[in-house]
């Protein structure tokens, strides 16, 4: 029996040399191995003979070699594998082209079985063909069409390669399908692996045993065995993340969180405040966010939107009803202290434009707001501590500098965390953590938005609310995809308009050109453009490893309009606000998820000014070209969503591989109907055994994948 939580270097034939190579497919241990799952199928279960070969056709024949040699060619270096074969109904060659290694595989009289595309050349020919040696030979006529399926049945359950449907798997340089099925069928044929699936949900849905499943999914019998195998694992794949977040929400029932009464008539006078009116939806989330609070049991909700729907006004709006709840509203002294709340960001970029906009937008009514980052001094950050535990500041807006375990506050009540798929899990759950008495009211918000089959699942756990509308003055960007012939004729575009008093960004996909080769790197393009393109105009860069106080500088410097081109990365995707930005240029477009892009082209056309966004690429991949294509039709980031959804992963649509999602290899965020019997499934199990006592497999599977859930 298998270890599978055993080193994949543990496998005969793997070992410490070749475990490097694994990991690059991200193979680390045996039950990765058997979870990597193939990409596609090569059907060679049907084995025919030489006579009824059909020419320029893929056939699979077994042979039995009569000569094999390597011979050189006039080209140096260059060798001829070849080989005559046959079986009782004809004669074949067979051409391999520089693999000399073969003769220490195949011998003379040999039994194999080969697959390849038959050819005529004045006599039959088969070039390069896979080939698997036939351990034991077989003595069967093949003239019986009784006995040729005799044949292809112990074919079927003996081979790993050919004389089968064939699994195709992602490969490496070093690492190819071949031996990979050759690893896989060795562990999958000693595999003993317990069944988390309870069998009442197994018999409810026609699913087959896990075992099966994964033979199955490797090495099918045939289609309809596939299918089974695949229905099985999608099913797994949709209904333990449907689980987990269900229990999540069971549990949160047990939790106590505080009743806040909010003041209605602060709430008025914030709204006529504002210099703009609140959308529909504004409203709509506001009461949703209000009547949570009001309960004990913690609000759990998700707020998405697109890009500058306004979701830092609702966030700021609760906020400051929360902090003042209950409490006089010119209150000066705090000898108790009042709610708390808390606003954590994933960057220190976008943690100062929340901290000046909240400020602004709540500085007449009296709200104790600071700010909390890596770059705080100590001397200050002291004083903030201090001030927090004492019930003395409202609102504390920061970044992961808001889990340092020396924080410490007096009422928390509310947490809102702003592109919340950022955050990985541990870190949201230490916020939570922060009273160990009282769970905090949380509000998680994200300008991602998410197709409706996905939120299901990710986000069973969640309340979700959508801002559906945009506030007045729709932005009138203008996407175009620029090919390298009009790289030019763009920076002409550019040059016009910044000498209109306008500004730009440039984003590239890295820092330094040697962080992957040939992509357009941020210093390397500041060097091009500053002493070339627009070497007349203020140019200047921005990157993640700059140090705090030289991003805040630089940042300056744009909004006051004194850099007139900006080059970075996408460290700028998100928050950033400036009114003059009327241009930005993607270097790289290709290596952008359609989510990733669409946030970044909500930086510029705020002002209502029409803008332009401009997607540069060097790929001539049709898929690339494509996906790129429906950023410049689609505007609505919904719509973009479930596009992007439809063509790859959750995380990669979201851009944010390992931050708490779960990534399904076989299921479908699509497959609605899937999604629907899973969660029904689940809430069978929950309505009858909440604890799981019952189930102590299914038990140690959602313990096993607690990273998939939200504020576990």
């Amino acid at each position: 029996m298998i270890n599978l939580k055993k080193d994949i270097k543990s496998l005969w034939g793997v070992g410490s040399k070749r475990e490097k190579n694994f990991q690059k497919l991200g193979i680390k241990t045996v039950e990765d191995l058997i979870y990597y799952f193939p990409r596609s199928y090569r059907d060679f279960s049907r084995i025919t003979n030489i006579r009824d070969a059909k020419i320029n056709e893929k056939v699979a024949i077994k042979i039995t070699v009569s000569e094999i040699k390597n011979r050189p060619t006039r080209r140096r270096g260059f060798i001829i594998t070849e080989a005559l074969v046959s079986d009782k109904t004809g004669t074949c060659k067979v051409l391999w082209f520089n693999q000399p290694y073969l003769l220490r595989n195949i011998k003379k009289g040999d039994l194999v079985l080969l697959a390849g595309n038959l050819e005529f050349e004045k006599e039959l020919v088969l070039k390069n063909p896979e080939y698997e040696v036939v351990k034991e030979p077989l003595r069967i006529d093949f003239s019986s069409s009784k006995n040729l399926k005799d044949e292809q049945e112990l074919v079927q359950s003996e081979f790993k390669h050919l004389g089968r449907i064939s699994p195709v798997y992602r490969e490496s340089a070093n690492i190819t399908s071949r031996q990979l099925r050759w690893l896989m069928k060795s562990v999958l044929d000693q595999l003993q692996i317990k069944d988390f699936l309870p069998d009442e949900v197994k018999k409810s849905q026609k699913l087959a045993g896990l075992r099966e499943a994964l033979r199955e999914i490797h090495f099918p019998r045939n289609q309809k065995s596939q299918e089974g195998a695949k229905r099985r694992l999608s099913f797994d794949e949709v209904f333990i993340p449907q689980l987990s977040a269900l229990l999540v929400r069971k549990n949160l029932e047990n939790e106590r969180s505080f009743s806040i009464k909010i003041d209605l008539g602060l709430a008025k006078k914030l709204k006529n405040s504002l210099p703009f009116k609140l959308t529909n939806s504004q409203k709509k989330t506001i009461w949703q966010i209000i009547g949570d609070i009001e309960r004990e049991k913690p609000m759990n909700r998700l707020l998405e939107g697109d890009v500058g729907s306004g979701k830092t006004v609702v966030a700021a709006f609760v906020l400051m009803l929360v902090a003042k709840a209950g409490l006089p509203l010119r209150s000066s002294e705090r000898t108790k202290g009042g709610y708390q709340g808390v606003l954590m960001v994933p960057t220190e970029i976008l943690a100062w434009e929340h901290f000046q906009k909240i400020k602004k937008f709540l500085e007449n009514f009296g709200a104790n707001i600071e700010i909390l980052t890596g770059s705080t001094k100590t001397k200050e950050k002291k004083d903030i501590l201090k001030r927090l535990k004492e019930g003395k500041i409202d609102i504390l807006i920061g970044t992961h500098a808001l889990i340092d375990e020396n924080l410490e506050f007096k009422n928390l009540a509310l947490a809102v965390i702003d592109e919340q798929h950022r955050f990985g899990v541990m870190q949201r759950k230490a916020l939570k953590d922060k009273d160990k008495k009282i769970f905090p009211h949380f509000l998680s918000m994200t300008a991602t938005p998410i197709p409706r089959t996905m939120a299901l699942t990710v986000y069973g756990d969640l309340d979700i609310s959508v801002l559906k509308e945009m506030p007045k003055g729709e932005r009138k960007v203008k996407t175009y995809l620029v090919p390298p012939e009009k790289r030019l004729k763009a920076y002409e575009f550019i040059k016009k308009e910044i000498g209109k008093g306008h500004q730009a960004f440039v984003i590239c996909p890295t820092i330094l050109k040697s962080d992957k080769l040939g992509v357009r790197a941020v210093e390397d393009e500041y060097e091009k453009l500053s002493k070339s393109v627009f070497r007349d105009l203020r140019i200047d860069f921005l990157h993640g490893k700059m140090k705090p106080d030289e991003k805040k500088e630089k940042m300056s410097d744009l909004k006051k309009g004194l850099t007139r081109i900006l080059i970075s990365t996408s460290v700028v995707e998100v928050g950033i606000d400036i009114p003059r930005l009327k241009i930005m240029m993607i270097e790289g477009a290709d290596r952008f998820g359609l989510a990733q892009l669409h946030q970044m082209r909500g930086r510029i056309g705020r002002a209502g000014q029409e803008s332009y966004f401009l997607l540069f690429t060097d790929s001539e991949n049709p898929e690339t070209l494509e996906r790129l294509k429906a950023l410049v039709r689609i505007k609505d980031g919904f719509r973009l969503a479930d596009f992007d959804l439809s063509l790859r992963g959750p995380g990669e649509v979201m851009g944010i591989k390992q931050s708490g999602y779960f990534d399904f290899k076989l299921a479908s965020y699509t497959d609605f109907e899937l999604i629907k019997e899973a969660k029904t499934e689940a809430l069978k199990i929950i309505a009858t055994d909440s604890s799981l006592r019952n189930y102590p497999q299914l038990r140690t599977k959602i313990d096993k994948l607690k990273e998939i859930v939200h504020l576990e």
